[in-house]
């Protein structure tokens, strides 16, 4: 954790958050913190490792699947994020 927590918080200081666009419930948290944490793995060659283990990829592609979303899609969302830290 010590090795994400600083490129964590400063991707997370980018985002305009607010008391009001803040609130989702846990599952939907979850799923933030996914896509976040899949951001982070341009940066942080550990945490890449990490998320390409079977059980990581297990979890994701489950969480993925309730939320109907594509293993394509959280792509796409990394790319957004790459493109705009470029």
């Amino acid at each position: 954790m010590s090795d994400i927590s600083s490129e964590l918080s400063s991707l997370v200081k980018t985002f305009r958050l607010t008391n009001t666009n803040i609130i989702h419930k846990t599952p939907e948290w979850i799923l933030i913190a996914v896509v976040l944490l899949s951001v982070l793995t341009m940066k942080i060659s550990l945490l890449q490792e990490s998320l390409q283990k079977l059980t990581s990829e297990l979890f994701i592609s489950t969480l993925l699947k309730e939320f109907h979303i594509q293993s394509e899609d959280l792509s796409n969302l990394k790319n957004i994020f790459k493109c705009h830290n470029n």
